[in-house]
């Protein structure tokens, strides 16, 4: 009986034994862990995969005597399972390419596959509900370095006696004793050889460069959405080697789109039809390359590439889809155009959770910066995000997703070393959390630290370097236009170290060519910082171009890639103006700036305005005109975004049009004589067009009721200069000065097609131009000693441009031609031709 018990125990033991196998898989040259690699059990077609980290974990009730590994790229392997429950699998890669040729079957059985899955796009996009999740994001860069080839040499074996150089005879004489001149090639002798110095890597520099990341950073995120397209990022922790506060770099995470069914997906803000859109359908070839049983479901793994021919921005990868709801259990993706300057590639893991939704679990990017090299090897980085607590069951309130995109608490930079223990969602190593910005960050240069350099990219955005309790202006250090030739100044205000409330300032600023100082001052109250309520007071001594409207924030950047255009302004007036206004963020897309001013303008030049008086019969003209004014200006930027770090707010764009729009009003008073009523609009869009490339889209237009000097219309912005540099919603063959309009619409359009990727280095790209104006002019009798004419009749004009003929580090350089046509255009054919160099810039 007792054995019969003892018998009856060992068989449901036996019944209820679990086989528990865990690892990880890697490349077999880099030791670089693999995602997504495809593991069957007993030769089954049955099995799972590795995750983001290239882990695996099995827990079976059956007896694993193999287990089949395959990967896109790599060579399959088996493996024969022993006691050994903690595997280290290596696969070799192969030759493998996603365009070679395939003899298809008369339907590819790959596109129902496809087919499926977009039509259930809106069931698994969770960008389709609302819902709220924590982020952890670990980016690293550490230095590609083969060493294939390499000697590694103990420091302690290498000193001056033992490197070498040979002579043009073919001597060989220790470096030292060499006379300088003579070509020499350096060697150094280890273990009785000479080997070239070009082909060793010192122990200490492998254990400094290769075996430890240069950076690591980190952030903790606290993410809500509401559908379709409304997200909030609130960053809670962030945490960068060798800097105390990195502030905006928190963004360096966001490389691609969080999910992958969208008609187009982001990588690096770039723009790429989705191979699993209806658009793709005509544009990719599909692959079935492997069907993986898992349980009850089946997983087909699915290569994508561009059919060759199609030109569009498309991507290739591998896409793994689920039997189950047509969902995407994870892809891989990178540009299919592999000439950019960096190369990256994007990879994501869903899950089904309890009710069998597919979330996003893991997001992982490695990049290649192929330009940014130390010791003439290339950097590479790779930015992981672990998904948790993902919840689309509660509400998420409106108000808790405002146009701050990206938000860094104050105190974000200042989380311990417990608590991020307890937020990471894996243990970094020694090495990664002492990484090699953060041993040297306390040999730098007295005065320079890592936080100064990412404090320098911050400038660049918000054109102000903090000093004390000053901001220098940098945009007042110098300009340059025709009328001042080179303008040489400085600015500088309070900032909130001195008082958050209260700012004053000023500038000086001296014309080398008009030789006149300019000067001016403020004082402003920032009611609050947020949502960008400001109360300014000003006066100012200055010169401003005459007929050229502007907006309230219009081009505020420090620098605007292909803003040439103010170069050539050779007609301006003196001003002198006092100003009150107070600006605010309303209706969340509306930025308002209400303002009255008084301001007296002269000409610098012999022009009269013949101004009427009180008395009908009687006009008085005058070079110099006095103008009382108030008036609103406001802008329009619909799902606008931004980025707020408590101190400073930058906008991140929108991929909608930007509307702006001034309304002013001369009213007679005591200082003013002139009554006018002004309304100015301009809207600018890029449009892009996917495989067509990418249009831009410039309009603007105005009307002045009231009879106002030269310096109240609009100049239409002519720009041509023979061998001068081609500029944006300018008229190119348009003289300066050579249209005056009170009513006027202006349209500019260009398109750039893709680039024609020729070689790595040579990808030049063409773009189309094509600009019109029309406008009138009433009373023009008024304006004396000034020639002008008026566009009654309509201006246009035609172009192209060659961009990217030569590229110089980080600057490109092209010509451009232009013609002008019809009934403005001149007799002579050379008169309306316009030829520009081009110059662009890589990032």
């Amino acid at each position: 009986m007792r054995l019969l018990f003892l018998l009856g125990c060992i068989l449901t033991l036996q019944s209820f034994a679990q086989t528990n196998i865990k690892g990880t898989v890697v490349d077999a040259t880099t030791k670089e862990l693999l995602p997504f690699v495809n593991i069957e059990i007993n030769n089954s077609s049955y099995g799972t995969s590795t995750d983001i980290d290239g882990r695996f974990e099995l827990n079976l009730k059956t007896t694993v005597t193999s287990l089949q590994f395959s990967y896109v790229g790599y060579e399959p392997k088996s493996v024969t399972i022993g006691e050994n429950k903690e595997l280290v699998i290596s696969l070799k890669q192969k030759t493998f390419n996603l365009n070679e040729v395939v003899i298809n079957p008369e339907e590819n059985p790959a596109l129902r596959i496809i087919r499926n899955v977009i039509k259930n796009r809106k069931i698994n996009d969770v960008e389709k509900m609302d819902y709220a999740c924590e982020l952890y994001n670990l980016f690293k860069i550490n230095v590609n370095y083969d060493t294939v080839g390499m000697y590694v040499i103990e420091d302690s074996l290498i000193n001056s006696n033992t490197t070498f150089g040979k002579t043009t005879d073919g001597n060989l004489l220790p470096i030292d004793s060499i006379q300088v001149g003579i070509k020499r090639e350096a060697f150094v002798q280890y273990k009785n050889r000479l080997i070239p110095i070009d082909s060793v890597l010192y122990k200490s520099d492998v254990e400094l460069f290769y075996q430890r990341p240069l950076m690591t950073l980190e952030t903790y995120v606290e993410k809500k959405h509401i559908a379709p397209d409304r997200s909030k990022e609130k960053i809670t922790a962030t945490k960068m080697s060798g800097v105390k506060n990195p502030s905006f770099m928190a963004l360096a995470t966001k490389i691609q789109s969080f999910s992958f069914y969208k008609n187009y997906f982001e990588i690096n803000k770039d723009r790429f039809l989705s191979p699993i859109s209806k658009a793709g359908l005509r544009n990719y070839f599909y692959l079935i390359e492997d069907t993986i049983y898992e349980n009850i479901d089946t997983v087909f793994v699915i290569s994508y590439r561009p059919y060759k021919g199609k030109v569009f921005d498309g991507m290739k990868g591998v896409l793994q889809i689920s039997s189950s709801s047509w969902a995407i259990k994870n892809v891989i993706a990178e540009p299919a155009d592999s000439n950019a300057m960096t190369k990256i590639t994007v990879q994501q893991l869903y899950e089904q959770d309890k009710n069998n939704k597919w979330i996003p679990k893991q997001l992982l990017g490695t990049l290649s910066f192929g330009w940014l090299q130390v010791s003439g090897t290339s950097m590479v980085g790779e930015i992981k995000t672990y998904i948790d607590s993902f919840d689309y069951q509660t509400k998420v309130r409106g108000r808790d997703v405002d146009n701050i995109a990206f938000e860094i608490t104050p105190n974000a930079h200042k989380v311990d070393t417990t608590e991020w223990d307890k937020l990471r969602k894996i243990e970094l190593t020694s090495k990664e959390k002492f990484a090699v910005l953060e041993q040297y960050k306390d040999s730098m240069p007295k005065g320079m630290s890592f936080d100064r350099m990412i404090d320098a990219m911050k400038y660049y955005r918000t054109g102000k370097v903090p000093l004390g309790v000053f901001s220098i202006d940098l945009d007042r250090f110098m300009r340059f236009n025709d009328f001042e030739g080179f303008r040489l100044g400085a600015g500088a205000h309070t900032n909130e170290r001195l008082s958050k409330l209260v700012q004053v300032g000023g500038y000086f600023a001296y014309g080398f060519k008009d030789k006149q100082w300019k000067y001016g001052g403020d004082l402003n109250f920032q009611l609050s910082k947020r949502h960008e309520v400001n109360f300014n007071t000003s006066y100012t001594n200055d010169v401003v171009a005459s007929g050229y409207p502007t907006f309230f924030e219009e081009g505020k950047s420090l620098f605007t890639v292909g803003d040439y255009a103010t170069l050539l302004i050779n007609q301006m007036d003196n001003i002198e103006k006092y100003e009150a206004y107070l600006s605010m963020r309303t209706l969340k897309y509306f930025k308002v700036h209400l303002f009255g001013n008084i301001q007296t303008r002269k000409a610098n030049s012999e022009y009269l305005f013949n101004r009427a008086t009180t008395n009908e019969n009687i006009s008085v003209s005058e070079g110099t005109h006095f103008i009382s004014e108030v008036g609103v200006n406001v802008r329009w930027a619909y799902k606008e975004t931004f980025f707020y770090d408590g101190l400073d707010k930058f906008s991140l764009g929108t991929k909608y049009p930007v509307v702006y729009a001034k309304v002013s009003m001369g009213i007679p008073t005591n200082y003013g004589n002139l009554s006018y009523t002004k309304l100015d609009l301009k809207l600018n869009k890029t449009i892009k067009l996917g495989e067509f490339g990418v249009s831009n889209v410039t309009l603007a237009t105005g009307v002045v009721e009231g009879d106002v000097p030269y310096t109240l219309l609009s100049n239409a912005p002519g720009f041509f200069r023979q061998f001068n540099v081609s500029s944006d919603n300018v008229f190119e063959t348009m003289r300066l000065n050579e249209f005056l309009s009170d009513k006027y619409a202006y349209a500019f359009y260009r398109h750039r097609f893709k680039a024609f990727n020729f070689s790595k280095k040579f990808n030049p790209q063409l773009e189309a131009v094509f600009n019109a104006g029309v406008g009138s002019l009433n009373n023009p009798d008024v304006h004396e000693n000034i020639e002008f004419s008026t566009l009654e009749n309509g201006y246009y004009e035609s172009g192209l441009r060659i961009h990217n003929l030569l590229s110089m580090g980080l600057s490109s350089f092209g010509v451009g031609g232009y013609y002008r046509l019809g009934p403005n255009s001149f007799s002579l054919f050379k008169d309306n031709i316009a030829v520009k160099f081009v110059i662009g810039f890589n990032f």
